[in-house]
């Protein structure tokens, strides 16, 4: 009986490093590729990482934290992309500004149709006001 809404937390993972400075304290999980030319091995592939913003204190306005999400490119994982604790989504850029800041080119690919023939409606707005 009841209701199955609600978060249920499957994995809580807890960084215990403790210093003065906490500030940019990560929290991650890494994936590793396996990969065979010859020698079996494995590669770093990808990490998202949760981190503090600041020096966290027993104070709750001082727990902001920021989310990464980094990828491999020629062998080397970097951060891509990072959701900051108000919100702001940063892409190529580890700082965002505003609500969506993009460090690049931005392309669009959806077919948008733009209307060509727009008449000018302004003679008539006094018609339309006396109705």
């Amino acid at each position: 009986p009841g209701t199955a809404t609600g978060n249920l937390d499957i994995l809580s993972l807890t960084n215990t490093i403790n210093h003065a400075s906490m500030a940019g304290t990560e929290t991650s999980i890494l994936w590793n590729q396996w990969y065979n030319d010859g020698t079996p091995a494995t590669a770093d592939s990808g990490r998202i990482s949760v981190g503090t913003e600041t020096n966290w204190t027993a104070a709750v306005g001082t727990h902001d934290s920021y989310m990464a999400f980094e990828t491999c490119l020629n062998g080397t994982v970097t951060e891509r992309m990072r959701i900051e604790g108000g919100g702001d989504v940063g892409i190529g850029t580890t700082n965002p500004t505003t609500a969506l800041t993009v460090n690049g080119t931005i392309t669009e690919l959806s077919s948008r149709t733009l209307k060509t023939n727009i008449t000018n409606m302004e003679p008539m707005l006094p018609a339309s006001l006396q109705m």
